[in-house]
């Protein structure tokens, strides 16, 4: 058997060789790996078989109430990021006892907040003609009865998603793939039988689509609170409003890159079903999941990247950050290729992928596949910067990211003839914007040359 023992004895060997954040590092990025792997390959059947079940315009439509709905997520006003930050700094410090008072508050606050969002969301929504606004003519109540689901199962997850907080603090990011897979098998498995038990809805695919994760996720977290997170369990009792305060310090200045986020990539949906229909959502949306998939590969490597990169600050070991943002970038460059791989074979890829029902336009295959890209060279940065905290920069782009994006994507799309692929081109600018100023940053901080706003 010596035949397989020496190639896992010479794997064994490179993972545990090196600086002791990076042995971390390489054993939660093999054991990601190896998930992921399953959850690609798991990918090629899932988006043909819910196309099969559901067609591109009812697809869209849930798509586009996705998009509108998530704008409910800004309500949490960043203390999930505020939380990761001090949750890292105190399990690095091993003060077990402030890290779960911070999990206790964190779930109290994210809880209490997320329930007045969902009376007054639910109540709001009952007061818009969703006809008329997605552009579709489908029965109204059942309309407005997934309008209410979406939300209510977005604001839940978004409050049990702060088990994954704690894993990026302990570094066990590898458990949250796992999840993933849990629910993408899951929601397969109940598609292939309401294909053949049933005929499809709106409402009974918004139920599996958002139903599944929701309680999956809740399940995960009560057993990794009764295990191996125990010492974090959180209870009411430890609520306190002095940690309240620490974590909303911080976690205001996330809120404004939060917001940045959300016009980026959440207005992209409703603008295309202004000027287009929500058929165009779903093809659009088939462009980004389609290169998305080698941001999906970068993934593996920078998931667990924020919490270390706060690990390494508080150190101030600056050698450690410079070589893994160096080994960053050129994986990102490795990836960078692969997407160009990938357009030059777009046509026959996406024909067998999706059976011939979706095809993409040439610009918007180019200009998906650039915003892509530009998207994996700006994570290592703005992971550094949101991880030593120094995200001011970040909070005067905001606003101006805002302002742009739209007026952009509306001016490529429609009097520049680009039709939905002018919706990612102008995203793309803006991205572009953020990779040249966070790069500044980053390079100003690690050489010790920062000051003012660039250092804060």
């Amino acid at each position: 058997m010596s035949f397989i023992r020496k190639p896992i004895d010479f794997l064994l060997s490179k993972l545990n060789r090196g600086h002791e954040q990076s042995v971390e590092l390489k054993r939660n990025i093999l054991v990601s790996v190896i998930i992921k792997f399953f959850s690609l390959a798991l990918g090629l059947f899932y988006m043909p078989t819910i196309l099969t079940y559901v067609d591109k315009s009812l697809l869209g439509i849930v798509m586009t109430l996705d998009s509108f709905v998530t704008w409910l997520y800004l309500a949490d006003i960043g203390i999930g990021n505020g939380l990761k930050n001090h949750l890292t700094a105190a399990i690095s410090l091993n003060d077990t006892d402030r890290a779960k008072r911070l999990v206790s508050t964190a779930y109290v606050a994210l809880f209490s907040i997320m329930f007045v969002v969902f009376i007054v969301a639910s109540i709001a929504a009952t007061f818009i003609n969703w006809n008329s606004v997605l552009k579709v003519d489908i029965d109204s109540q059942q309309l407005l009865w997934s309008v209410r689901f979406i939300i209510f199962s977005l604001l839940m997850s978004f409050c049990v998603r702060l088990i994954n907080t704690v894993l990026q603090a302990n570094q066990m990011m590898f458990l949250n793939g796992i999840t993933d897979l849990v629910i993408k098998v899951l929601k397969l498995l109940t598609i292939l039988v309401a294909i053949r038990i049933s005929t499809a809805s709106l409402f009974k695919y918004v139920l599996i689509d958002h139903g599944i994760p929701l309680i999956v996720l809740i399940i995960f977290s009560v057993i990794l609170y009764s295990t191996i997170f125990k010492q974090y369990s959180p209870s009411p009792k430890l609520f306190c409003k002095d940690e309240v305060k620490n974590i909303t310090s911080l976690g205001f200045k996330f809120f404004f890159v939060q917001i940045a986020a959300m016009v980026l990539f959440t207005t992209d949906n409703i603008i295309i079903t202004r000027l287009f229909s929500t058929a165009d959502v779903t093809v659009y949306n088939m462009a980004r999941h389609y290169y998305s998939q080698a941001q999906t590969i970068f993934s593996f490597v920078s998931a667990p990247m924020w919490t270390a990169y706060t690990k390494a600050y508080v150190r101030e070991d600056f050698t450690w950050i410079k070589s893994i943002t160096k080994k960053l970038t050129k994986i990102g460059g490795v990836l960078a290729v692969l997407i160009v791989i990938m357009f030059i074979f777009h046509k026959p890829v996406i024909k067998f992928w999706l059976r011939g029902k979706i095809e993409l336009p040439m610009l918007l295959a180019i200009f998906m596949g650039i915003s892509i890209m530009l998207q994996i060279f700006i994570t290592p940065f703005s992971l550094f910067s949101n991880g030593v905290g120094k995200i001011k920069l970040s909070m005067v782009v905001s606003p101006i990211v805002i302002v742009a994006n739209i007026p952009l994507s509306i001016l490529f799309a429609k009097p520049l003839g680009m039709g939905i692929a002018g919706v990612i081109a102008g995203t793309a600018v803006c991205n572009l914007a953020s990779l040249i100023l966070s790069s500044i940053q980053y390079h100003k901080i690690v050489n010790h040359k920062a000051t003012g706003i660039w250092n804060q």
